[in-house]
């Protein structure tokens, strides 16, 4: 009867296997086709804008127009209509800062016409009187710079093009200062506040457009440079346009958490998301992976852009077709209801996405998205491949009136019975192979409800391999590291793995064994750079944060890290 159930189930699970794996369009999940939304067009046609929400309005600012001639324009939606506003200067490739006062910050751009030059200029534009206010002076001049707000109200900013780069601040009146050098000369570079009150300033653009492939060197406004080992293999987008990582922000920053979502790519071409949270760098799982290949050809995810209210964030993509395709990511479960992000432990399995598309937007260039106060997604003016002809179109992708329930995609009720299909066939085979070959239980990976316990025997052989991964692949060094990824590297249960830790007697529990792994690597480094600093040892180590570094350290070795170096000495 089994053998016969199996040979029924094979023509399903063929079936499966040709729509499954891979990040293709069409092995992912069906996407969702969206209507787009045409909104009126811009008075002028805009590339090299800053596009942002204020006061509830859609507003734009500077950019060049026909020709690659800078624009001394803005304007906002209204009434169904755009209204044109004159700014004090022109701003192409120039910064944005929304700040926490209600009024944003305008800065720098090119100065000539054709993306020459950098200028100093700087602005208040107040969206309530719909007034630009010219104020200041960079203290050096700057295009295609970038810019945040930190905790304390000061402003960061970094970036250049084709002049040199450094990092300053803005200070309360009107005072630009220089902050410091940067270790690596950067164009349009990502500047992510942190809870400290410090900034990270990252990219992969030189100024002078080069790429700089994977560099892992990240600069702080105040502390000195450090080394991000993620970014090794994975990479923020090439991006030369106003992204204000503000609008990356999942986290509550009322509370003094800094979090950011982020799309990264890595050296296969594969993309995915990361979460920043402070120096800490770590990938997310979703449960349909983000297609680098579609129906009709490349698309590339280069932009972010969240909805708070929902807690939901928008890849968005295009292909050569000029379709524009957006991944939904619920990430509720990242957060806890006060707004604080969870423990990496804590977040659980991948997050729910969806999947969408629409037709060729052949009339609406590519530059940032925004999400509205209704939660659909604005993209407006913009450059598709000529800097010379921008575009005027504008429109909406109605997201926000699509379910917020992610887990299960349009036409995805097949891909799950199949998937039922399978783990009803996966425990036949299971419990089959146990009656014919005991000994090879390691060699099982579904984790059955049922499982006899394994033979200490058993145990103590999957203990040995699982000591010789983790001294040999390093392991601990992953702060988002969980039972189940090793199980699966030792195709085994959870349930296995966890018992022959425990069994030990030395360790209480897998993250206990884990996190001795990560001091012994710690009081190395504490070792060999006596000079490096406790917080860094920590992160260096596998520690997803600094009070767990020191917290784990003193409950293992009975001191802090310092007192443990002060011992040695």
């Amino acid at each position: 009867m089994k053998r016969r159930t199996i040979l029924c189930l094979t023509p399903l699970l063929v079936t499966y296997s040709i729509n499954a794996g891979g990040q293709h369009m069409a092995d992912t999940a069906a996407m969702t086709k969206l209507e787009v939304q045409r909104l009126p067009d811009l008075n002028v046609p805009r590339g090299g804008h800053s596009i942002f929400y204020a006061n509830g309005e859609l507003t734009v600012v500077g950019g060049h127009t026909s020709g690659f001639i800078p624009t001394p324009t803005a304007e906002y939606l209204a009434d169904g209509k755009w209204n044109l506003m004159e700014t004090v200067y022109t701003h192409d490739g120039g910064f944005t800062v929304k700040t926490r006062s209600g009024r944003v910050m305008i800065g720098g751009g090119s100065e000539k016409p054709l993306g020459i030059g950098q200028v100093h200029h700087a602005e208040w534009y107040d969206p309530t009187t719909h007034t630009f206010e010219g104020f200041g002076c960079l203290d050096i001049r700057r295009a295609y710079a970038q810019a945040a707000e930190l905790r304390n109200g000061d402003i960061a900013i970094s970036g250049n093009w084709y002049h040199h780069d450094s990092t300053e601040v803005f200070r309360q009146p009107q005072q630009f200062y220089t902050a410091r050098e940067v270790s690596l000369q950067r164009s349009s570079p990502f500047i992510f506040p942190t809870s400290d009150g410090d900034a990270l300033v990252m990219g992969t653009i030189g100024t002078h457009g080069e790429d700089y492939g994977f560099p892992t060197v990240v600069d702080r406004l105040y502390g000195t440079p450090f080394d991000m080992p993620l970014l090794a293999e994975w990479r923020l987008p090439r991006i030369q346009l106003d992204q204000r990582t503000a609008d990356f922000c999942i986290s509550d920053t009322a509370l003094g958490e800094y979090a950011y979502m982020m799309p990264v790519s890595n050296r296969k071409g594969e993309t995915s998301i990361a979460v920043l949270r402070d120096t800490v760098l770590s990938l997310l799982h979703t449960t349909t992976p983000v297609p680098t290949e579609g129906h009709w050809g490349h698309i590339d995810f280069s932009f972010i852009t969240l909805d708070r209210k929902a807690e939901r964030a928008y890849l968005i993509g295009r292909d050569t077709t000029l379709r524009i395709y957006v991944c939904a990511v619920d990430y509720s479960t990242l957060l806890t209801p006060q707004g604080r992000l969870r423990p990496t432990e804590q977040t659980g399995a991948s997050l729910p996405a969806r999947l969408y598309y629409t037709d060729p937007q052949t009339d609406i260039g590519w530059g940032i998205p925004v999400t509205t106060d209704e939660g659909d997604i604005a993209l407006a003016g913009g450059v598709y491949d000529n800097n010379f002809t921008p575009m005027s179109g504008v429109c909406l992708l109605p997201v926000g009136q699509h379910p917020k329930e992610l887990s299960i995609a349009t036409g995805r009720w097949v891909g799950i019975g199949v998937g039922l299909l399978m783990v009803v066939l996966g425990a036949m085979l299971s419990r089959l192979r146990r009656r014919n070959k005991p000994e090879e239980v390691l060699d099982e990976a579904p984790e059955e409800a049922d499982e006899a316990p394994a033979s200490s025997e058993v145990l103590n052989q999957l203990m040995q391999r699982l000591d010789q991964l983790m001294e040999e692949k390093k392991l601990y060094l992953q702060s988002d590291l969980k039972v189940s990824d090793v199980a699966k590297m030792l195709h085994t249960t959870r349930r296995n793995v966890s018992e022959c830790i425990t069994a030990r007697h030395e360790y209480t529990s897998f993250a206990h064994f884990v996190n001795g792994y990560r001091v012994k690597h710690a009081q190395q480094l504490l070792r060999q750079h006596p000079d490096m600093k406790t917080s860094s040892v920590g992160l260096e180590s596998g520690f997803a944060n600094e009070p767990s570094f020191f917290r784990t350290f003193k409950t293992i070795t009975g001191m802090t890290p310092r007192e443990w170096v002060n011992e040695g000495k």
